[in-house]
């Protein structure tokens, strides 16, 4: 239960059930961050795929493997395609003297165990109560793996310690793009990045897609943001595939001024045209502010799906849900 919080991660519980401490939708996507600069980040495609009367999302990065998940209760289950069964991921009820074994850090063996007692987290939004504590017991490798996690209602996982043979290392969450919320490292501040339709159509093949998107920041605060460039261009936007292959970048056409400058920002809304000539399928579009930073500090994700509206029957398959026969 969420005690306090900043005003961005209210807005995110009357949009998800209570209870949900990993939400899986298309296009969630987190990024964590140690104390020594490593970081790693865990995303969910836009495509789900179906087994029997269920329906998984492809989940990079939270495991040593993607995974096929699903989240029902308590529980986030993956698709074992190899023995076409589905098995549990992680179990956030606590169950005394339990565990269950979980594949995060395959081929290594894991068992896992919700802990009773709630925890406490100060993330840099507000001091957070009751986060979830997951303990992980290793059983045949050593110096690797995972040790223990965090988990926030409504957000997903906040903190990951991993075990390394220099010994424990500490993952935090630095940002989050959790359905229609964004959040980052900064109190007050929120960017998010928004299409009309995440399905953009075309009617012949070979045309352009056109769509726009649009990029807003939020300062919520009594003082202005102060952002710092060191050329004219303010934005970028990447689009990946689903191999994670970047196959489009907006600023590849564009030239910019050498020039460095300031703002001082408390809303700042930027709405750019895209004509997309990229084949039909399924993507990840992320939009960018290109400040003087080492890394991005404001930037958010949404599902992007190109689909030829008079196309081939035979091609009809390719765009509809992957189904995984049992």
């Amino acid at each position: 239960m969420i005690k306090t919080i900043a005003i961005s991660f209210l807005l995110a519980a009357s949009a998800v059930q209570a209870g949900n401490y990993f939400p899986i939708s298309a296009g969630n996507r987190w990024t964590y961050r140690s104390a020594s600069g490593e970081s790693f980040e865990i995303v969910i495609s836009a495509a789900p795929i179906q087994n029997g009367e269920h329906f998984y999302h492809k989940i990079t990065g939270y495991a040593t493997q993607p995974l096929y998940v699903r989240a029902e209760g308590d529980r986030l289950y993956w698709l074992n395609e190899e023995q076409d069964r589905e098995e549990i991921l992680a179990d956030f009820k606590p169950f005394s003297g339990g565990y269950y074994t979980t594949p995060i850090s395959a081929p290594c063996g894991q068992d896992a165990q919700a802990q009773e007692r709630p925890v406490e987290y100060e993330g840099g939004g507000g001091m957070v109560f009751e986060a979830r504590e997951i303990r992980y017991r290793i059983y045949d490798c050593a110096d690797t793996g995972v040790e223990s996690e965090l988990y926030i209602e409504n957000i997903g996982l906040a903190r990951r310690v991993v075990q390394t043979i220099a010994g424990p290392r500490e993952f935090n969450l630095t940002s989050a793009n959790v359905g229609p919320l964004t959040l980052n490292k900064m109190p007050g501040v929120q960017f998010r990045v928004s299409m009309p339709s995440f399905l953009v159509t075309r009617e012949r093949p070979g045309e352009a897609a056109a769509t726009d998107v649009t990029l807003d920041l939020l300062v919520d605060r009594m003082d202005p943001l102060k952002l710092k460039y060191t050329t004219s261009q303010r934005y970028d936007i990447a689009i990946k595939n689903e191999r994670g292959e970047t196959v489009y970048f907006w600023s590849a056409t564009a030239l910019f001024a050498q020039v460095a400058s300031e703002e001082s920002v408390v809303t700042k809304q930027y709405v750019v045209p895209l004509a997309l000539t990229l084949p039909d399928g399924n993507y990840q579009l992320e939009a960018w502010l290109t400040t003087a930073s080492a890394e991005r500090q404001f930037s958010a994700t949404t599902p992007l799906t190109i689909l030829t509206e008079i196309a081939p029957a035979s091609s009809e398959q390719h765009f509809r849900a992957r189904a995984v026969r049992r």
